[in-house]
């Protein structure tokens, strides 16, 4: 046993070419061991990503957070393959980490943290509530039946993955269904059934409607179209509800885009009920009433004589 502790230095001259070569060496496992690491680390994102339903709504922020990053990691899985060009990926690795983080800080490449989403609903996976105004008014020149086309056809082309929710106007806002649906060939051919058969129009409450209607939606591109006749004594009783609603828009994290579809025809000579009074109130069979209406001419034409009215 105590032979065996014994042991003699021997001073090699060439040892120190063996030491230089040991740290290189490990330096190198050192640095094939972190990408290992980072590539292990990559694959349970690359795997969610592509398991994630990605809607590209702006290429900006696609390239600077995923396809720089995703090129880097390349790069660098490359650095540890074809250790000869090693300077040459490495170089092309933190180049894409640098322009990424430099656009990302908004230096160069163009901002886009201001930019809203601006696609067609029809190009990608789309929330979109149309606000149908189906009022007597939208009768004239067959503005009603130009609103059920567009609604029907444009419901028709969303594309999968879409859900819509159509919100009648008329009397008090009331949604076809409850709750938004990926049905929208089916949503499509309910809204070319519908009449316009409603004196008058919530304008409020169906704007209302539609901005809560919009938060049930899936997708990040929102829009809410507005199908109307715009008949201005409408617009006039609105009053500031309009700028509080501006400004609950304002503060959306995803601002739907408000599209107006005017389906009215040119201006015309109009005369309206304002209000109707029976000389009794009940009528029975036979019985002759007398039946006062409240007349509002809107237009500039002065009406002489009797003017026909069908009740």
């Amino acid at each position: 046993i105590f032979n065996r502790s014994r042991f003699k230095v021997v001073t090699w001259g060439a040892m120190h070419l063996l030491e230089s070569v040991l740290r290189v060496n490990r330096r190198q496992v050192q640095l094939e061991q972190i990408i290992l690491l980072i590539i292990r680390c990559a694959i349970p994102i690359l795997l969610a990503l592509c398991l994630a339903r990605m809607v590209v709504t702006d290429w900006g922020p696609f390239l600077h957070r995923i396809i720089l990053p995703l090129a880097a990691l390349a790069f660098l899985i490359l650095v540890a393959l074809v250790p000869s060009l090693k300077k040459l990926f490495g170089t092309l690795c933190a180049a894409c980490i640098i322009y990424a983080i430099a656009a990302e800080a908004g230096i160069f490449g163009g901002g886009y943290e201001k930019k809203n989403v601006s696609s067609d609903s029809t190009d990608i996976a789309a929330s979109t509530v149309i606000l149908l105004d189906d009022s007597f008014s939208m009768n004239a020149d067959g503005g009603f039946a130009k609103a059920g086309a567009f609604t029907e056809g444009f419901l028709k082309k969303l594309k999968k993955g879409s859900d819509a929710s159509v919100v009648r106007m008329g009397g008090s806002a009331s949604p076809i269904f409850a709750k938004p649906t990926s049905e929208t060939e089916a949503l499509g051919e309910r809204s070319g059934q519908l009449k316009a058969s409603y004196d008058k129009v919530d304008l409020i409450g169906s704007l209302d409607a539609g901005i809560a209607t919009i938060h049930e939606g899936r997708n990040a591109k929102r829009e809410i179209i507005l199908v109307s006749d715009f008949r201005k004594a409408d617009w006039e009783k609105t009053g500031g509800a309009l700028a509080t609603l501006k400004e609950r828009l304002d503060n959306e994290p995803l601002k739907p885009a408000i599209t107006l579809i005017d389906v009215g025809g040119p201006a015309r000579e109009n005369v309206s009920v304002d209000s109707i009074e029976l000389s009794a109130t009940s009528v029975g069979l036979g019985q002759k009433v007398l039946v006062r209406a409240e007349l509002r001419n809107h237009g500039s034409s002065s009406y002489e004589g009797d003017l026909q009215v069908r009740l």
